[in-house]
């Protein structure tokens, strides 16, 4: 059986937390066809801890999670949680009876799930945007961006744009059948 993926669990992410200061009440939904289907209430307690407050199978849950705080190059700092069970630096947390990281919940990105050849030809699809965020077709030079930045990223993309070809072929099953290669068929002689 497939380990499950991280896009099947309800996530608790850092970025949603650091937005309000310490004191604040913070309510987060999920919801599916406009229908809330879970809700989970947490207050920032102090600058290094955050309380979870929320029902799960109809039973109340209240504990609180770790804050850590990592310092930024240019001043400042980011904002972590700190994993209830492994005690890892991570910056979601994902539902269950205990928030907790995706490796205690044994979880899966859901792009190692998919075959190779859609994960080489989202990353041909992520470099065109860089350099043709307009989707125009032809890939120019985005304004403002250095020459070298723009060949560098034009290089990468056609490299992956060259193995996602290659492994859809191989899938396919036409590897080294190129249509230079291929003589028209003729008709049959009576």
């Amino acid at each position: 059986m497939a380990k499950a993926s991280t896009e099947d669990y309800r996530q608790l992410k850092i970025t949603d937390i650091a937005k309000y200061p310490t004191g604040s009440v913070i309510t987060a939904r999920w919801t599916r066809g406009g229908i809330e289907q879970a809700a989970i209430r947490s207050y920032r307690a102090t600058e290094n801890r955050l309380i979870l407050d929320y029902h799960i199978n109809g039973e109340a849950r209240t504990y609180p999670v770790k804050l850590l705080h990592t310092p930024c190059n240019y001043g400042g700092s980011r904002l972590w949680f700190e994993c209830p069970q492994c005690r890892r630096r991570v910056g979601v947390l994902y539902s269950g009876r205990v928030f907790v990281c995706r490796r205690c919940k044994n979880l899966n990105y859901p792009s190692t799930r998919q075959p190779a050849a859609y994960n080489a030809i989202d990353k041909a699809r992520r470099l065109l945007a860089k350099i043709d965020p307009l989707d125009t077709g032809i890939p120019r030079r985005p304004k403002g961006m250095h020459h070298q930045t723009y060949e560098r990223i034009y290089r990468q993309w056609l490299a992956a744009e060259e193995k996602a070809d290659e492994l859809v072929s191989k899938k396919l099953g036409i590897l080294g059948r190129r249509r230079d290669n291929l003589k028209p068929q003729t008709a049959a002689k009576k």
